[in-house]
């Protein structure tokens, strides 16, 4: 079977980049989920895309197309003829946006997370990862998708019924779950591990209702109201039987909470855990946090992640 990757990225510190977030960036009380929505750390690059991308390379070489989803920007490290040849492909936001360019330019994952899947010539079955996701070693296609077609989420079932106000982006996880016609007593909730995909369900319900998938796109910076994309296709899935589930025992993750109040010397125990045999991915969501308690972080990551990709500039 085919599959594909899509990773989105943004160079938040992007001059251009800068002045049209700053055009549209409301004023935010502190503390507040706009607030926590408009954080410069939502937009930072901290350079995690170069070791996302050769990941995927050197631990997924079964992938068909890897595509690179931006508002038109390009990393520095990254040269493009190159990358074309070994089946990388950059795409616009506008391109997944088409049609609905008034809903251009956003800041938000939820809203490009409602349209990536309108890539032409995306595989059906498809892997999505953020740039802080990225593979610590060798996977199979089986790893995501089993052989009699199934999707394999990682994650753990979860009863939200008796919460009143969930967390910001769990509420937007459960009206995922409710869009999909799930039930909040007993839901699915994916780690922050990469997320296999299907293109179907998603495509089936952008017929279905068109200005739902808009009026789910409109907001530029993320919103409560929003129900997120992922968690509505996984539960899609789930109620046609089409999926397994894992407890996400091969994956790492650094949560922001975590990695903001650990000890320098935890965090580094837990880089050093993307060495084990079983570990197959990690998700790193405080960059520059893990940086500063774990300076040598980034010799970790090239360790994990392989030997640098052809497609990069400066990797000699």
């Amino acid at each position: 079977m085919d599959i594909d990757a899509v990773v989105t990225w943004v160079h938040g510190a992007d001059p251009a980049h800068m002045v049209a977030r700053a055009r549209y960036q409301p004023v935010a009380e502190p503390g507040s989920e706009l607030d926590l929505a408009t954080k410069m750390r939502r937009f930072r690059d901290n350079g995690e895309l170069r070791h996302c991308l050769r990941s995927l390379r050197n631990h997924a070489p079964w992938l068909r197309t890897i595509w690179l989803l931006t508002d038109d920007q390009v990393p520095d490290f990254l040269d493009g003829d190159i990358a074309a040849r070994h089946g990388v492909r950059l795409v616009s936001h506008r391109h997944v946006f088409r049609g609905h360019e008034d809903l251009l330019p956003t800041f938000n994952s939820l809203s490009i997370e409602t349209m990536l899947w309108r890539i032409e010539g995306l595989a059906e079955r498809f892997l999505y990862l953020n740039d802080d996701m990225m593979l610590t070693g060798p996977v199979e296609p089986g790893d995501f998708f089993a052989e009699d077609g199934r999707t394999v989420l990682r994650g753990r079932w979860t009863d939200a019924s008796a919460k009143i106000e969930p967390a910001f982006h769990e509420e937007n996880k459960l009206r995922g779950v409710d869009r999909a016609g799930g039930d909040r007593a007993r839901y699915f909730s994916p780690g922050h591990a990469v997320y296999p995909m299907r293109v179907s369900p998603l495509a089936e319900s952008y017929a279905a209702d068109p200005a739902g998938f808009v009026e789910n796109a409109r907001p530029r910076f993320r919103d409560r109201g929003q129900w997120w994309p992922v968690s509505f296709c996984h539960h899609r899935l789930l109620a046609r039987d089409a999926v397994v589930t894992r407890d996400g025992k091969d994956v790492v993750h650094f949560p922001v909470g975590w990695t903001a109040k650990a000890e320098p010397k935890d965090v580094a125990r837990r880089l050093w855990t993307l060495r084990k045999p079983h570990v197959k991915m990690t998700c790193l969501n405080f960059m520059e946090e893990v940086l500063r308690k774990a300076p040598d972080a980034y010799g970790r990551l090239a360790v994990a992640t392989g030997p640098a990709a052809p497609w990069e500039k400066d990797a000699g």
